[in-house]
């Protein structure tokens, strides 16, 4: 049987309990200028990368509101710290998007792999009442893994 899903509100208690450590640890990933695989190794322990991810895949999926507030609990120690955990877990949501076949590759073998990606918007925007629309490619540039 598997443990139950942590609701949001645990997640969030657990980025807090990082957070004195990842304080202590922010002026080193500064001048590291990479967050440390430690930090990477106890933001996986707690389950926060897992909190996008579909549950077939081991995932907590939650909604990207509590990505937020986990980030926001996490940069309130270690700006770098909170960007990468939210760029890897937004990306497991955007993969939960992809079909199964994709989704596979992603987790298949290790549901605890991460991914990221930058993109270029290319296109023109426009105001569209109080938001706004656009159109063009968005095209992927790179992949990257956590220490690379």
């Amino acid at each position: 049987m598997s443990a139950p899903t942590p609701g949001a509100a645990e997640l969030l208690a657990r980025a807090e309990a990082l957070a004195p450590g990842l304080r202590t640890a922010a002026l080193a990933t500064e001048r590291a200028r990479r967050v440390s695989n430690e930090a990477v190794a106890a933001l996986k322990s707690a389950g926060l990368f897992r909190l996008l991810q579909p549950p077939r895949y081991g995932g907590f999926g939650h909604d990207l509101e509590h990505l937020v507030h986990i980030g926001a609990a996490l940069g309130r120690a270690c700006g770098s710290t909170a960007w990468v955990y939210t760029v890897f877990t937004a990306h497991a949501l955007h993969v939960g998007m992809f079909g199964q076949s994709a989704q596979d590759d992603v987790w298949g073998e290790d549901q605890d792999a991460l991914v990221a990606s930058s993109y270029a918007p290319a296109g023109e925007g426009r105001p569209a009442g109080s938001a706004s629309a656009g159109s063009g490619p968005i095209r992927a540039a790179a992949t990257s893994r956590p220490g690379s």
